[in-house]
């Protein structure tokens, strides 16, 4: 009874409406004999289910993560610093701190356990830039000021000003790193990113060792239920996205 409700709920959510509503034109157009058009329609309904009914998106992101399946934060050798890669808040003029934790948020809570761990004495939070009201605040700034005042951790937090992309990132934490005397790094950000990451401070010469986190398609691909839904749901276009 309960597969049924979220079913019919799923029919009513903007995904599986729009598939819906390409289901009844594919079945009008064909009806009309307006093969052209159904057939058109008809990909469309196969293209949107295959990707948003079915884990064939937790599977193609599987296979950025899986490389890094095991370098944990339990695993991870010691090093100068921990290096967290921004993208983990929303700015909210709204919210405590003025931040709203998005799905990347588990970077934030690997780097505080990785102090916590005393793998590292002090972290450098990267991110962009937000505004809030009329001030722009960089991401990096905002997570130092949440973490050092509920002192959640040993160790010194140093939030980057605004970073555009991960190579500024790579580029300001060298820069600090050179001037702290900091000769290696442990490096925290999603397990699809982390490849990338890698290479991006490997090519200004930083020392990095992975720590990987915010897995979204390995904990789908090993778990017994691969997610197949009847309808497509919303949840599955996120590791597409990625």
């Amino acid at each position: 009874m309960l597969s049924i409700v979220r079913t019919l709920e799923s029919l009513i959510y903007p995904v599986g409406f729009l598939w819906l509503c390409l289901v009844v034109l594919t079945i009008t157009f064909w009806r009309r004999r307006l093969l052209g058009p159904a057939k058109a329609c008809g990909v469309l309904v196969a293209f949107m289910y295959l990707i948003g009914a079915t884990p064939i998106p937790e599977f193609l992101i599987a296979r950025l993560e899986r490389p890094f399946a095991n370098c944990t934060v339990e695993r991870a050798t010691s090093a100068d610093v921990v290096i967290v890669l921004g993208g983990n808040i929303n700015a909210s003029a709204h919210d405590t701190f003025e931040i709203s934790l998005n799905s990347s948020a588990d970077r934030i809570v690997a780097g505080v356990e990785l102090l916590r761990l005393k793998k590292a004495n002090a972290m450098i939070a990267g991110g962009g830039m937000a505004k809030i009201g009329s001030d722009d605040v960089s991401e990096g700034k905002r997570v130092e000021y949440w973490l050092r005042t509920w002192k959640v951790a040993d160790g010194e937090i140093i939030g980057l000003p605004a970073c555009a992309n991960t190579h500024e990132e790579a580029l300001r934490s060298r820069a600090l790193m050179q001037e702290r005397h900091w000769t290696n790094a442990i490096l925290v950000t999603s397990a699809s990113h982390m490849a990338r990451a890698l290479a991006t401070f490997q090519k200004q010469g930083i020392q990095v060792k992975p720590a990987a986190c915010d897995f979204d398609g390995l904990p789908v691909v090993e778990s017994k239920s691969l997610g197949f839904r009847l309808v497509p749901v919303m949840e599955h276009l996120k590791p597409l996205t990625l």
